[in-house]
């Protein structure tokens, strides 16, 4: 996918509800060597999205307009 730059939000859909367990992913560059690790929220607001409740559990700072490929991750201790 192609992301301007600029600062993202992830948001899951459940809200306070939901348990993410050991989910996290990274943003790689396609074509590229370049990969960016969201940053995972301290405070996971609550707040609606899409008319369901949703709770934000990261945000990434995209600092170039490139396209972009998403890869889920299974956390472990060292991530």
């Amino acid at each position: 996918m192609e992301l301007p730059v600029g600062i993202y939000s992830l948001k899951v859909l459940g809200g306070w509800k939901v348990i993410t367990n050991n989910f996290s992913l990274i943003l790689r560059e396609v074509n590229g060597e370049t990969i960016i690790k969201p940053k995972e929220t301290f405070w996971r607001i609550q707040f609606f999205a899409f008319g369901k409740r949703a709770k934000k559990i990261a945000s990434v700072d995209i600092m170039e307009g490139l396209n972009w490929s998403i890869e889920k991750m299974k956390k472990t201790e060292s991530n």
